[in-house]
């Protein structure tokens, strides 16, 4: 019976060091709203988006899921970055260019991604770090690969159309 209460103590210790650690139940909490508001938020904008790219290319496949997934990343990340560089460029160190670069190169990966970049949509799943996620976003890709491939051809196609139009 002692040996049961002794684990169940040293269960309870670490679990009171963790929640010391992160903040306790706050951060949890503040977490926990942080996921419900981005998701919020998430929804409607990956609808509308689809919505709107689906007049442009009737025949082409839903993308709700990877525009919730780009919106996502980008309600999470970007306020993250700023809030980093704030804090960089408060500090005596000169690690700031480095973190601006990076805030930089985030955003132009979700441009790039809403434009549905199959590089740029990998690189965002890679950088979510779950394993879930990245499962599901290769099954996902796999059956719109040549589709996005197809619709990148149809916009350079456009594009120098358009530049061959102007220039005569």
């Amino acid at each position: 019976m002692s040996i049961n209460r002794n684990i169940t103590d040293l269960s309870l210790s670490r679990i009171d060091g963790i929640n010391q650690l992160s903040g306790g139940d706050n951060f949890v909490n503040a977490t926990i709203a942080a996921a419900v508001i981005i998701t919020i938020i998430a929804i409607p904008l990956a609808l509308i988006h689809d919505r709107r790219r689906r007049k442009k290319m009737p025949d082409t496949k839903p993308f709700r899921w990877g525009y919730f997934n780009i919106y996502s990343s980008a309600l999470f990340l970007v306020p993250l970055g700023a809030a980093i560089a704030f804090a960089a460029l408060k500090t005596r160190e000169i690690s700031w260019p480095i973190v601006i670069s990076l805030n930089l190169v985030i955003i132009i990966l979700h441009y790039f991604a809403f434009r549905r970049s199959r590089a740029a949509f990998i690189i965002i799943t890679l950088l979510s770090f779950n394993p879930l996620i990245w499962l599901i976003n290769g099954f996902y890709l796999g059956r719109r690969w040549l589709e996005m491939t197809d619709e990148y051809q149809a916009r350079r196609h456009l594009k120098s159309n358009a530049t061959t139009k102007a220039a005569s």
